[in-house]
C-alpha cells in the first residue's frame, strides 16, 4: 500500500483549491478506513489512519488506531514515525520524540523523519 502519509496540509496547498482538497481528503479518509477495517492487520493503515484522525484532533480514534499499529509492529521505524508525529498533532511533543527517538533506533535516519511534515521541526 503506498504511503500516504499526513496529506491534508500538502494536498490543499498544492490542489489550490480548499473545496477540493478537503473532499479529496475526506474520500481517502473513507477509502483507507475501509481498507482498514478488511485488513486489520496492516500497521501502516493503521498508523496512516492515526496520522489523519490526529489533524482532525480526534484524539480518541487517532490513539486507538496508534495504538492498534504499534500493536502490529512495534519495532517497525515507519510505524514509529507515524505515531510520532500522530503525537504531535496531539499536541503531545514529549510523547512524540520519544516515538520519534524510537523511529530511530530501529533504522530510520533523522532524514527520514524530516520528510513528514509534523516532525521536520523536531530537534535532532
Amino acid at each position: 500500500m503506498a504511503r500516504f502519509g499526513p496529506i491534508s496540509k500538502p494536498l490543499i496547498n498544492w490542489l489550490k483549491d480548499d473545496e477540493n482538497a478537503l473532499r479529496a481528503r475526506t474520500k481517502v479518509v473513507t477509502l483507507l478506513g475501509q481498507y482498514a477495517s478488511v485488513n486489520a492487520q496492516d500497521a501502516r493503515a493503521q498508523s496512516m489512519l492515526s496520522m489523519l484522525f490526529a489533524e482532525d484532533h480526534l484524539r480518541e480514534k487517532a490513539i486507538s488506531h496508534a495504538k492498534s499499529a504499534l500493536a502490529l509492529a512495534p519495532q517497525d521505524p515507519w510505524i514509529l514515525s507515524d505515531i510520532a508525529e500522530t503525537y504531535e498533532d496531539l499536541g503531545d511533543r514529549k510523547v512524540a520524540i520519544q516515538y520519534a527517538v524510537q523511529s530511530l533506533q530501529n533504522g530510520y535516519s533523522v532524514v527520514d523523519l524530516q520528510r513528514q511534515p509534523t516532525l521536520h521541526a523536531l530537534p535532532g
